[in-house]
């Protein structure tokens, strides 16, 4: 018992110690541009993503989700995006819920291909969210459907034109929690105490008629280690964020350091 406990604790040290060099190769990383081989241009750059999370339980049922981040490009220096949303789910029988809501997103001129100047996004969305757990890993499916309405830049006078562009775009995101270490191995659920490594994959593709060229948008790939602290929840993280301009021909590899916090609470 007591080597399987050793073998253990020796397994969650090599994880987390992978984790953070992961973190620290992605600081140094330099904005540049890379020409590939058809012609289209890459760039290579370091970002910082602070989110905040949260949920409102009304009820057994109906709960709020809210989410908040502040996206800085140049590894945290300067501002790429600035991240509002709120929807209303229903939990149907504990694995899954179904909702929508309302997201707001500001952009600003960051990077190696910067846009012209700064715009704003409005968007709705409907999603459904399936979650089910094996053993004690937690697996999360999230299919998220969204209107957006984004601000159109003169490419003439590259100022704002004074109306939208609307798109639809499509979200698939699959996700892992994996528990490290439990304060109390009898509880089946996460809880106070608990560590855990999680890792999601989620793909954007655009649709409709005012998509010609980008019907693939971006694709993120996250892992990280997180920790429970009673109704708090910290998460860090690497995430990999590779997107495609509307051109068809600029694309951004963003790696960011991912810091989060999440807080529940429970009217009922």
């Amino acid at each position: 018992m007591q080597k399987t406990q050793t073998l253990f604790s020796l397994g969650v040290d090599l994880v987390r110690r992978f984790f953070f060099g992961l973190v620290l190769l992605s600081l140094p990383i330099a904005t540049f541009a890379q020409v590939g081989p058809t012609g289209t241009v890459t760039a290579q750059q370091s970002h910082l993503w602070l989110q905040g999370f949260g949920t409102i339980r009304l009820d057994d049922h109906w709960f709020v989700p809210m989410e908040v981040q502040a996206r800085r490009a140049d590894t945290g220096r300067t501002w790429a995006r600035f991240v509002v949303k709120i929807a209303l789910m229903r939990d149907i029988n504990g694995h899954v819920a179904v909702g929508g809501g309302y997201g707001y997103q500001h952009s600003w001129p960051y990077g190696a291909q910067p846009i012209a100047t700064q715009i704003s996004e409005n968007r709705t969305f409907q999603q459904m969210v399936v979650k089910y757990s094996v053993k004690s890993n937690v697996i999360e499916n999230r299919l998220r459907l969204e209107q957006r309405w984004v601000e159109r830049i003169d490419p003439m006078t590259s100022k704002l034109a004074g109306d939208r562009r609307y798109t639809n775009r499509l979200r698939y995101r699959p996700g892992l929690r994996v528990p490290l270490h439990r304060r109390d191995p009898a509880r089946t659920g996460p809880g106070d105490g608990d560590t855990f490594l999680f890792l999601n994959d989620e793909v954007f593709v655009n649709f409709g008629k005012s998509v010609q060229r980008n019907t693939f948008d971006q694709n993120r790939f996250a892992i990280g280690i997180g920790h429970h602290f009673s109704r708090v929840i910290f998460q860090g993280g690497y995430l990999h964020q590779y997107s495609q301009k509307g051109d068809e021909v600029r694309f951004e590899s963003n790696h960011a350091v991912t810091l989060g916090l999440t807080y529940n609470l429970r009217l009922k």
